[in-house]
């Protein structure tokens, strides 16, 4: 990066506030260039939304996230991007209060000044539901829902996915699947967000339902790929139902794989099952005789039962 920068300066290009915030997005991307980022932005003669946005984007990528609200509030002028950035960046670090904050003083100012350009859109929403879900808010998340319904934000399987996350997270499971069944167009997402949302709260017959809808619905999203069915495989055996997670495993149309069987690992080790498990690592071993890690893990859930005889 420091090569192109030179080339930039030699050039003459780095007058122009376009280069110089691009140069400020570049060293952002790394913790241990986000100081030069910050001298580079300090030393600019025209900031303008981008530059601003560009910097406290890059500070939230490294998790900086104090120095990007600081900047943020020091910001002259915001838009939508600008908001954007530092309640994605709360989000993506945990700090879903934050996120949740900092979207009501966006609908109030919003509201006050009945600007445009500062109203949430798919993005900021999409944010927002994600704090939503991961702090229980189910009430912040309905009124979100009636702004993109108000909106007409909810249209594709982006918007639908977040708001199937929030209602299942929070409990809502009936407005989950009413949110799931109302998506036209439901990509691979849309249906492992509702088996995820039957799995958290223990239906483990209900997620098998969706799969098996899944598995119907058409070629563009039927789950031919291994990991679905290793999520699958984890949720059933994590929700103890394994006489259905083997049923899934039996009714395969690809062979399984280590991802298969370590699915069912897991969920063995979390109920003590060790009869199940010593079967999967027999699988695994079979898979990968070198791995002499299978051997220990089953030693350890011996162990873990104070088995140790047995291993």
């Amino acid at each position: 990066m420091k090569l192109v920068h030179a080339q930039i300066a030699k050039s003459g290009f780095g007058q122009y506030p376009v280069v110089q915030t691009a140069l400020v997005d570049s060293y952002s991307m790394s913790s241990s260039d986000i100081g030069f980022a910050r001298q580079l932005f300090d030393e600019m003669s025209e900031k303008n939304v981008v530059s601003w946005t560009a910097m406290i984007s890059g500070y939230t990528r490294v998790g900086q996230i104090g120095n990007a609200i600081s900047l943020f509030d020091q910001m002259p002028e915001r838009d939508v991007p600008s908001w954007n950035a530092v309640i994605a960046g709360c989000t993506q670090n945990g700090l879903f209060s934050e996120a949740i904050s900092l979207f009501r003083k966006m609908m109030l100012l919003a509201q006050a000044t009945q600007h445009r350009h500062i109203r949430p859109n798919q993005v900021t929403v999409v944010c927002v539901l994600s704090a939503s879900a991961n702090t229980g808010m189910l009430q912040l998340g309905k009124c979100i829902h009636g702004y993109v319904y108000r909106n007409s934000l909810g249209s594709d399987s982006f918007m639908s996915n977040a708001l199937v996350d929030m209602y299942g997270k929070c409990g809502s499971l009936r407005e989950a699947r009413r949110v799931f069944d109302m998506t036209l167009k439901k990509s691979l997402t849309s249906w492992n967000s509702m088996i995820n949302c039957f799995a958290l709260h223990g239906h483990g017959r209900s997620a098998i339902c969706i799969f098996e809808e899944m598995m119907q619905h058409g070629e563009d999203v039927r789950p031919d790929e291994i990991e679905h069915y290793g999520c699958l495989i984890d949720i059933l055996g994590r929700a103890g139902k394994f006489e259905e997670a083997l049923e899934v495993v039996r009714g395969m149309k690809i062979e399984p794989d280590e991802v298969v069987w370590g699915s069912l690992l897991n969920g063995c080790k979390v109920h003590g099952h060790t009869d199940l498990a010593e079967f999967a690592v027999k699988k695994l071993i079979e898979i990968d005789p070198k791995n002499g890690g299978y051997g220990i893990m089953l030693a350890n859930l011996y162990g873990e039962l104070g088995k140790w005889d047995e291993s």
